[in-house]
């Protein structure tokens, strides 16, 4: 099943955050909400990874979801 989801990361080097949403697979969303997925900023050129804001599944209306944060130990 496809699900539109919004991304995120946060620059760290400049303090820019850069947005972006895509369609997906729902099986992808697990790597997604690891924040595992990581890419090459365009701003400082540094690598950055992106993190699941929220998504929204076609078959069920008004679904929106935050990632599992991870609990500081």
């Amino acid at each position: 099943m496809r699900v539109q989801a919004s991304l995120q990361f946060y620059c760290e080097s400049t303090g820019r955050n850069l947005e972006t949403q895509l369609s997906t697979e729902t099986r992808n969303l697990v790597i997604f909400r690891r924040g595992t997925v990581a890419m090459r900023c365009e701003f400082c050129g540094r690598q950055h990874y992106w993190q699941l804001i929220k998504y929204d599944r076609p078959d069920i209306q008004d679904m929106k979801r935050r990632p599992h944060r991870a609990r500081a130990a």
